[in-house]
C-alpha cells in the first residue's frame, strides 16, 4: 500500500473512488471502487483514527442518495486496520481452502445480502458479475473496514484474516447460488424450547402488569447475529425494561397474537419464526421457515401464519399454535409474452376480511396474491397490480384501512406509487401519487376535521428524488390529499395515536437524526427534536403518552419521549436497534392511530366510507 506523503491530514486519509488497483497518488490518498454500494458506484473517504474498529460511525444519510450514487460520507479507522489488509492479501491459499466459504457466508452475510448472495434493495448482489473485475485485496479491505453510511459493519476481528479472504474469493468468483428451502427441510428444523404446559398462567415479569402496555424493540446487534441479537422488551406504562428474548440472527418483524395476549412471534431477517411467551419472557418454538426474508404476518383469527421469503421465493403457511408447516407456495408469473418468470414474496399483511386472508406482494412481479388459508387447499388469488406504461415494479410495504378491506401497497423505484387494492372484491382499485421510493412502514391513519387520512414517507421528489424528504397524505376514497415537506435525508417511519397531539416522523441527518411532530389537523411540523444516531422507528406507547425511537447505528440506545413536552423522559443502550412494535397494534386493528377495539374485535365489520 502506498505511503501518505506529508500533505495528508494528521494520520493520514485513505479514499475509495475508483478503481480496485493503487491509482496515482493524489495528496496521500489511495483510489479504489466501494461495490458493495448500489450502482452507480460513490466515492468512499476513510479517515484513520485511534479508535476501535468497532465504533467505526455509520452515520445515516439519504436512501435517495445512496441509491444513486450521490453521496460522500467519512469513516473513522485505525491505522492498523490498513496493515491488516495487506496481511490479509498474504493469507495462505491452503488456510483458505480449508475455510467452507459458502457457510462462513450463510452465517454472516445472508440476513443483509440474501442468501445465494442475490441481494435486495439497500443490499447489492455480491456475485462475479458486480465485483469480478476488482482484486481480491480491495474486496477485502472492505469486508474489513465496513461501509460507512449503511448497515455494513467492519468485520475486522470479527472474523479471521483467512476468512476474509475465503469470503472475497466467493463473492468475486462466482455467480449467485440458485438454493431452496423445502417443507420437510422447514419441519425439521422445527424445534421446542420450552415444555408449554409448564408455562405460568400471568405475567411474572412485573406486578400487576398490563401486558398490553408491552413495547417490542429489535435489537439488531452490530453484526445482526448472537450474542448481540435479541428482543428487548419494555413496560410502556412506567419505560423500564422487563426482559429480553436472545435469537440466533438479527429480529426484524414482530407480530403479536390478535386473540390471546401471552404470545407474541418473531422473524428474523434469515427467515427464522420464534413463538414467544410474553408472561415469562422467553421463546418456546422456533423454525426455519426459508433461508432469507424477514416478511410475515399472522391472521386475525389466531389460526396461521403466513413466511414471505426472498430465498428461495415462496410462501409458507404455518400452523400458529405450533408452527408446524403445513404449506408451501412457488412464488412465479408470467411475463407480456407469456413466459414463466420466477419472483419473491415480500410484504405479507393479514386482513380479516373473507374469512381471514393474507395478502402478499410478489415484490418484483407486479402482482399481489390473495391466500386463503382456511379454505381447502388454501386457494391463491393473483392480482395484477401493473399501470399502464409500467415494465417493473419493486413493491415493498404495505397496511390496510381500518377495515382491513383496503391495502395501501408501496412501489418504490422506478414507479414511486402507493398502490390500492381492494381485498373483499380481489382487485387492483390504482394508484396514490408519491415522492421518491415511498416507505408505509407499519402505516398510520388519522381521524380530522378533513375526514379520515392515511399517510406514507418519502424521499423526495418522484423525478428525481431530490427536494427534501416528506409524506404523501391521502383520504379514504383514495385521492391525493396534500404532500408535507419535512426535509431530512430520508423519512421512514411515522407514528400516530388518538390520544397523542401529534403525527411523529423520523427524519435523518447527516449529523444524527430528528424527530418531527406535526399538528394534526394543519399537517405542518410544529416541533423538531434532535435525537442523534441513525434515529428510527417511532411508535407511540398505548396511552400515546410517550414516543419510542430509536438513536440506532452508532447511536445504539432507544430513547424515550414525552409526547407533549417533548423532553426526553427515558433512554436505554440497545445494540443497533430496528422497529418498535407496540403490543397495543392488535387493538388498533394493526394501523397505528385507529382507536382502541378490544382483543378479538371483528375488524371487517366496521364502517368504510369509500364509494
Amino acid at each position: 500500500m502506498e505511503r501518505m506523503n506529508e500533505a495528508s491530514p494528521p494520520g493520514g486519509r485513505v479514499r475509495l473512488a475508483g478503481s480496485g488497483r493503487p491509482g496515482a497518488r493524489h495528496g496521500g490518498r489511495l483510489t479504489c471502487v466501494n461495490p458493495f454500494l448500489p450502482a452507480p458506484f460513490a466515492p468512499l473517504q476513510l479517515y484513520p483514527s485511534p479508535l476501535s474498529p468497532s465504533r467505526n460511525f455509520h452515520h445515516g444519510v439519504e436512501l435517495r442518495r445512496v441509491l444513486h450514487g450521490k453521496r460522500r460520507n467519512k469513516m473513522r479507522f485505525p491505522g492498523f486496520v490498513l496493515a491488516g489488509v495487506a496481511a490479509v492479501s498474504l493469507s495462505p491459499v491452503l488456510a483458505q481452502e480449508a475455510i467452507d466459504a459458502r457457510q462462513l457466508y450463510a452465517d454472516n452475510c445472508a440476513g443483509c445480502h440474501q442468501g445465494g448472495r442475490v441481494g435486495a434493495l439497500l443490499f447489492p448482489p455480491l456475485t462475479k458479475e458486480r465485483l469480478g473485475a476488482l482484486s481480491n485485496n480491495s474486496v477485502s479491505a472492505m469486508i474489513m473496514t465496513g461501509i460507512p453510511g449503511t448497515l455494513m459493519p467492519p468485520w475486522v476481528g470479527k472474523l479471521s484474516a483467512d476468512e476474509i479472504t475465503a469470503l472475497a474469493t466467493l463473492i468475486r468468483t462466482n455467480s449467485a447460488d440458485q438454493l431452496d428451502w423445502t417443507l420437510e427441510q422447514a419441519k425439521n428444523s422445527l424445534k421446542v424450547l420450552v415444555d408449554e404446559k409448564s408455562l405460568p398462567a400471568a405475567p411474572t415479569y412485573k406486578d400487576k402488569a398490563d401486558v398490553m402496555d408491552l413495547m417490542a424493540v429489535m435489537q439488531r446487534g452490530r453484526h445482526a447475529q448472537e450474542p448481540e441479537s435479541r428482543v428487548v422488551f419494555y413496560d410502556g406504562a412506567t419505560n423500564t425494561r422487563v426482559g429480553e428474548i436472545p435469537v440466533r440472527r438479527a429480529p426484524h418483524i414482530l407480530r403479536y397474537h390478535p386473540t390471546n395476549p401471552r404470545w407474541a412471534y418473531v422473524k428474523t431477517d434469515t427467515a427464522e419464526i420464534y413463538k414467544i411467551d410474553l408472561y415469562s419472557m422467553q421463546a418456546v418454538r422456533s423454525i426455519e421457515t426459508a433461508l432469507s426474508g424477514p416478511f410475515f404476518d399472522l391472521s386475525w383469527d389466531g389460526k396461521w401464519i403466513a413466511a414471505g421469503s426472498i430465498v428461495p421465493g415462496k410462501i409458507m403457511i404455518l400452523d400458529a399454535d405450533t408452527l408446524e408447516p403445513v404449506k408451501q407456495i412457488k412464488v412465479a408469473s408470467k411475463d407480456a409474452e407469456g413466459k414463466d418468470v420466477e419472483g419473491f414474496a415480500s410484504t405479507v399483511r393479514a386482513s380479516s376480511v373473507g374469512g381471514n386472508v393474507f395478502a402478499v406482494a410478489a415484490r418484483t412481479l407486479g402482482e399481489v396474491w390473495v391466500v386463503e388459508p382456511n379454505k381447502p387447499g388454501t386457494p391463491v388469488t393473483q392480482i395484477s397490480v401493473k399501470d399502464p406504461g409500467e415494465t417493473s415494479w419493486y413493491l415493498y410495504d404495505s397496511y390496510t384501512s381500518q377495515n382491513q378491506r383496503y391495502m395501501y401497497l408501496t412501489d418504490m423505484l422506478p414507479n414511486n406509487k402507493i398502490k390500492v387494492i381492494d381485498l373483499v372484491e380481489k382487485k387492483y382499485l390504482g394508484s396514490i401519487p408519491s415522492g421518491c421510493i415511498p416507505h408505509v412502514g407499519s402505516g398510520s391513519v388519522l381521524e380530522t376535521k378533513r375526514g379520515t387520512l392515511y399517510f406514507s414517507p418519502h424521499q423526495g421528489s418522484p423525478k428525481d428524488c431530490s427536494g427534501g424528504s416528506g409524506i404523501t397524505v391521502w383520504n379514504e376514497k383514495g385521492e391525493f390529499v396534500k404532500d408535507i415537506p419535512i426535509g431530512g435525508t430520508t423519512t421512514m417511519q411515522m407514528a400516530s395515536n388518538p390520544n397523542a397531539p401529534y403525527l411523529v416522523v423520523d427524519a435523518r441527518q447527516k449529523d444524527g437524526g430528528e424527530l418531527k411532530f406535526i399538528d394534526k389537523e394543519t399537517l405542518e411540523v410544529v416541533k423538531t427534536v434532535k435525537v442523534g444516531g441513525t434515529t428510527g422507528y417511532p411508535e407511540y406507547t398505548r396511552d400515546g403518552r410517550y414516543v419510542y425511537v430509536a438513536a440506532g447505528y452508532m447511536g445504539d440506545h432507544l430513547r424515550i419521549y414525552d409526547a407533549r413536552t417533548f423532553e426526553m423522559v427515558a433512554e436505554d443502550r440497545v445494540i443497533a436497534p430496528g422497529g418498535t412494535f407496540a403490543h397495543a397494534r392488535v387493538l388498533w386493528g394493526g394501523v397505528k392511530g385507529a382507536p382502541e377495539r378490544p382483543l378479538g374485535t371483528a375488524f371487517d365489520k366496521l364502517p368504510q366510507t369509500r364509494k
